[in-house]
């Protein structure tokens, strides 16, 4: 379900920027760093967690409005959930070691608040764990993946119910 179709260009030009691949933080990239290099290092990690999110989670991506992959539902498998768990559990470590206290006001409460989103899913990662103990999750993301796309306006109807008919139910 994770393919990528060949000859696909969608038209991103007025989204975030999205990477194929997710790049290593370096957690000594957060010691010792100036006021004004520490808050950028941060904007740099929630950016490139959005995008790894919006590429990881193809279906919340869609129904956001980001159409890149319309066609792939969320790999539940066993490593792809472990895989994504030690990633988000990776970038809080990270955010928790930032030393803010010389940080502007609104950079801190930046930090607060992309700290709090990635609690948020390090909380359901592991103690939730909703990939194992609610079959609404897969049931949900078949069922939301055709949603998103017939009701949104993006393109015509013809070409968003094919797009949705490649997303397929295991």
């Amino acid at each position: 379900m994770a393919q990528s179709p060949a000859g696909r260009n969608p038209d991103v030009s007025n989204k975030a920027l999205i990477t194929k691949s997710t790049p290593s933080i370096n957690a000594d990239a957060f010691k010792n760093q100036s006021a004004n290099a520490a808050p950028a290092a941060l904007h740099k990690m929630a950016d490139d967690y959005y995008a790894w999110r919006n590429e990881n989670y193809p279906v919340r991506s869609s129904e956001a409005g980001l159409h890149t992959w319309d066609d792939r539902l969320t790999d539940y498998s066993p490593a792809k959930i472990a895989e994504r768990a030690q990633h988000v559990r990776s970038l809080l470590d990270n955010a928790r070691a930032m030393k803010t206290e010389s940080w502007p006001k609104d950079e801190r409460i930046d930090w607060i608040l992309f700290r709090a989103q990635l609690e948020n899913v390090d909380f359901g990662n592991r103690v939730l764990k909703f990939e194992r103990t609610n079959p609404q999750v897969y049931a949900g993301e078949c069922t939301n993946a055709i949603f998103s796309l017939l009701k949104k306006e993006y393109d015509t109807p013809r070409k968003r119910a094919l797009v949705s008919s490649r997303c397929r139910p295991c």
